[in-house]
């Protein structure tokens, strides 16, 4: 980062400012309600989806009208309108301030200096902070590239994880249900991207044949045929173990949904250090339930789950495998308790 880069993010800080918080998290794994949680406090300033690419064509009617209640989210309704921090940093012709399209996906995997997200990223700080907010980010894009933020960004770095099989069906019932296939499609995207930077790429060699952001369609073959649902999900599986790895391994704090909901005692630790990082006293988790469920029948998802693990045991005999320290040994414990489950 260029020291002028540098000082964009203290320029508006004032005295002693409360760092950023980032909230690294996956599609449909609880994220919006994690979000919320920093929302409902009173002196946070807390953006849902930084990197969305909806945000380019962001106006004051679509902000009105992009609610829980206006599709089948799941979400609490009790939610305002999604991107309403936003409204203030419209221009005039429609779209946020300072936000490329490029944020979305493209740079998923990025990890060398961009000043065009570090000053969009801020910008949304500075504003927050002259509204003597706490700035809270709330991604679903960001797994992939958290060292990023590490390296680039001066914030606190906070990684959410819930088990791939509820993810999965959480994304997949999406498309089932309600022909929204947007979730799986970020998948797809992602191992696709994933196989042009270098280092990443042997972690998708193995999928087979990946559209293409051009040929991303909801009558593709891939989501036409019953058959496409393997591959599919090897695709999100093999993102969602790419981004554990990735993302744990730069974390400040990983928080375990799955524990958050069962726990009342991690429950208490994790609320006792987010406030204390954050300052945000008012923040709760007490209402955290996160609905578990029981794989479909149109893959046999066990017998992939394994392969899963067949390659994470691999990963860990190779050289690589020191990058990953204390993700891996995370992330393989993870999955047996998800295969012993299954059994």
């Amino acid at each position: 980062m260029t020291s002028q880069a540098s000082i964009s993010w203290q320029r508006d800080a004032g005295a002693a400012p409360r760092r950023p918080i980032f909230l690294h998290s996956g599609y449909r794994s609880g994220s919006t309600w994690f979000w919320n949680r920093f929302r409902e406090c009173a002196d946070a300033c807390a953006y849902c989806e930084p990197f969305n690419v909806k945000l380019a064509v962001l106006t004051p009617e679509v902000i009105a009208a992009d609610r829980p209640d206006a599709w089948p989210s799941g979400h609490p309704a009790g939610i305002r309108p999604y991107n309403a921090e936003y409204e203030p940093l419209l221009a005039p012709g429609g779209g946020v301030r300072m936000y490329e399209q490029r944020f979305g996906i493209e740079t998923y995997y990025k990890t060398e200096a961009d000043l065009g997200i570090d000053g969009y990223l801020a910008m949304l700080v500075g504003h927050a902070r002259r509204l003597g907010k706490v700035p809270v980010l709330g991604f679903c894009c960001s797994l992939g590239r958290v060292q990023w933020f590490r390296k680039f960004a001066d914030g606190w770095n906070v990684v959410t994880w819930r088990n791939p099989r509820d993810q999965w069906l959480s994304c997949h019932r999406q498309w089932t249900e309600h022909a929204n296939f947007s979730f799986e499609v970020h998948a797809l995207l992602a191992a696709y991207i994933g196989r042009f930077v270098p280092p990443l790429a042997p972690f998708f060699s193995d999928l087979g044949p990946l559209p293409s952001p051009d040929e991303i369609a909801p009558a593709m073959p891939l989501f036409a045929d019953p058959r496409g649902v393997e591959l599919r999900f090897r695709a999100f599986l093999r993102v969602f173990t790419l981004d554990t790895l990735l993302s744990i391994a730069n974390a400040d704090l990983v928080v375990d949904l799955d524990q958050l909901a069962q726990s009342r005692a991690y429950r208490g630790s994790v609320t006792d250090r987010l406030r204390l990082a954050s300052g945000l006293d008012d923040l709760s988790f007490e209402d955290c339930r996160l609905p578990r469920h029981r794989f479909d029948t149109d893959a046999d998802y066990a017998a992939l789950l394994r392969q899963e693990r067949d390659f994470l045991e691999t990963l860990a005999t190779t050289p690589q495998a020191r990058a990953f320290g204390k993700s891996l040994p995370f992330l393989r414990a993870k999955l047996e308790a998800l295969l012993a489950e299954a059994s």
